[in-house]
């Protein structure tokens, strides 16, 4: 996209022009996506209405752990740095939760910074284009979606 090293894509900062062509830069490539779509309000549970780090700990889990064996030993990265108590406390839920001595879904999982990680840039693209297709308010989710649907394996509600 002749845009320099360091600069940051991130979907809700960028101008559609700019969503558009990141969207189409990447979609020569070989990526499949896998969403799950969260109405928060749906969120009954008063632990994950409450508590962001639980919220996001468990719909991560719910996405790899119903992959249909399509992830295994995976390497996970995470946008955010995150104090050393809530990491440990992931990596520990996540570990828990998904591995066992038949299978392991989770090779390991980092914290990264999105500034210099590309397809943390990426996923947060995708993600806002599929959160965008969802906004009843926003008209152009769906020209995002479009350009990225030959990616989508998987997608689904949250209920």
């Amino acid at each position: 996209m002749k845009y320099p090293d360091n600069v940051e894509f991130k979907f809700f900062k960028s101008r559609r022009q700019i969503r558009e062509s990141f969207l189409h830069a990447v979609n020569k490539f070989n990526f499949t996506i896998r969403a799950i779509v969260v109405d928060k309000s749906l969120v009954k549970s008063p632990e994950l209405k409450n508590n962001k780090n639980s919220f996001y700990s468990y719909i991560i889990k719910l996405v790899l752990e119903h992959s249909n064996n399509s992830i295994l030993d995976a390497k996970i990265r995470i946008d955010g740095s995150g104090d050393r108590t809530f990491r440990k406390s992931f990596l520990t839920y996540l570990r828990k939760q998904l591995n066992s001595k038949q299978k392991i879904v989770m090779k390991n999982c980092k914290m990264v910074d999105s500034k210099s990680d590309e397809l943390i840039q990426m996923a947060d693209m995708v993600a806002g284009s599929i959160r965008r297709f969802y906004d009843l308010k926003k008209d152009d989710g769906k020209i995002y979606k479009a350009i990225i649907k030959k990616h989508i394996v998987d997608e689904w509600p949250f209920r």
